[in-house]
């Protein structure tokens, strides 16, 4: 009994060692360290920070400035991240459920190198936004630009990428087995955009009037998919470019032109 108790103490032990800031009681939530620290709130100037698996906070960063903030593995569930600066902020495999993420400023820091992309048409304004692995479930993305970023095996079911009074811009982003059940995107542009993959999953998703020309959407789920009014093909670059749809899944899936398909849009 001692022997298989070791290892689960072992485990117990390390993890109380975490650096892990969270909210407590009405105290001042404070990450980072040395220079690059900050306290957490609305408008809050965090620039810079390096604060990697250690931070949980729920509450109001409306405004926040994380320009270039490494927040990976951070818990923001449910925060207001609302006209936030994450210009060269890394979110990978944070959880951001349920998080207000509108109008917020996304893409490389000001005056850092452009990184070069095999997409020149959205050149030099890809945005670049790191989202991996994240979870953005109920999350409201409406409004921003999030063009050439990466959303890979993110889950953003139930998510608002995109309204009409609020169109998201999406362009040459990566959402390659992401789970999109459920999320709203109607008038987004995701032209160019590549989500492919067995596990990309669109069941459900409100799509319509949405831009998909040019993206790559190999063996993705549509099943029950609204694609109302939506435009497959890029007319921006020369020769116009449509969608790729190999191996798509479609059951009821409504289509561009409004009637219902089981074979393909």
């Amino acid at each position: 009994m001692t022997r298989l108790l070791a290892p689960a103490i072992a485990l117990v032990s390390a993890a109380l060692l975490l650096p892990i800031t969270t909210v407590a009681s009405g105290a001042p939530v404070r990450i980072g360290t040395g220079s690059k620290a900050c306290t957490l709130g609305p408008k809050a100037n965090c620039k810079g920070v390096k604060a990697r698996w250690g931070v949980r906070f729920h509450g109001n960063l409306k405004g926040i400035n994380l320009q270039g903030a490494d927040l990976t593995g951070a818990d923001l569930r449910g925060s207001n991240l609302s006209g936030a600066d994450i210009r060269g902020a890394r979110f990978d495999h944070a959880d951001l459920t349920e998080a207000n993420l509108s109008r917020v400023k996304a893409g490389p820091r000001p005056g850092a190198r452009k990184r070069a992309t095999a997409t020149a048409s959205c050149w030099p304004n890809c945005q670049g936004a790191q989202f991996n692995d994240s979870s953005l479930t109920y999350a409201n993305l409406a409004g921003g630009n999030f063009t050439d970023a990466s959303f890979e095996l993110a889950s953003l079911m139930h998510s608002t990428l995109s309204t009409a009074a609020a169109p998201g811009i999406y362009d040459g982003a990566s959402f390659y087995d992401a789970g999109l059940k459920y999320v709203t995107a109607t008038y987004g542009s995701f032209q160019r955009s590549a989500a492919s993959g067995n596990v990309t999953d669109f069941m459900y998703a409100d799509l319509v009037y949405a831009s998909l020309g040019g993206s790559n959407f190999t063996s993705a789920n549509f099943t029950v998919a609204d694609l109302a009014g939506s435009y497959f093909k890029d007319t921006s670059v020369n020769p116009p470019v449509y969608w790729i749809t190999a191996g798509a899944t479609w059951d009821n899936t409504v289509c561009s032109n409004g009637t219902t398909s089981s074979t393909g849009c």
